[in-house]
């Protein structure tokens, strides 16, 4: 007997062979996928800001709406309404009024000039009278607090004439 193999300890034995291979499900590919849809979104402004206009007339008033489209949570966007009075006689008793399942999506809402009426159908603001070709601004700001996607609709109209009617809708994002 060797004096080297008495010293050397005993080895355990060796693994048995196996093939080496990266086993991927097809949920997991799906999963990678989306993944890389994120920044892909974010990159091509997807996920950002968005405003709309839009614009109705009727009853002798033109209605015109800025309103944000696409917003995220937390966020203050600015909705803005122009009435104008697209008739060649003054109108009197012009009234705006904003939806009320609309606006109670958003918190902190200001209105400038301020509210008359403000219930659960809605804010309501009297302009007065509106002379021929003359306009009134109204700006709200608006502070996204539900997720997800809230209609409304805005309506302006003078006393007795037909209504100006804008539906509007926005999207707010996590």
């Amino acid at each position: 007997m060797k004096q080297s193999d008495a010293a050397e300890p005993p080895q355990p034995p060796q693994p048995p062979p196996f093939q080496r291979r990266i086993q991927i499900g097809w949920l997991q590919v799906l999963g990678v996928g989306l993944l890389l849809l994120i920044p892909l979104a974010a990159l091509t402004g997807l996920l950002g800001l968005h405003e709309r206009e839009a614009q109705a007339e009727g009853g002798g008033l033109a209605l015109s709406v800025r309103y944000p489209a696409r917003m995220h949570h937390k966020t203050t966007e600015v909705l803005e309404v122009q009435v104008r009075n697209a008739g060649t006689q003054a109108l009197e008793g012009v009234t705006v009024r904003v939806d009320g399942g609309y606006l109670a999506q958003f918190g902190d809402t200001r209105f400038m000039p301020q509210v008359q009426r403000l219930n659960a159908d809605g804010a309501e603001l009297d302009l007065g009278a509106l002379p021929p070709g003359e306009s009134r601004r109204i700006v709200a700001r608006l502070e996204a607090e539900g997720y997800g996607g809230h209609k409304g609709r805005i309506v302006a109209q003078a006393r007795g004439g037909e209504p100006a009617a804008l539906d509007i809708a926005t999207f707010v994002l996590p």
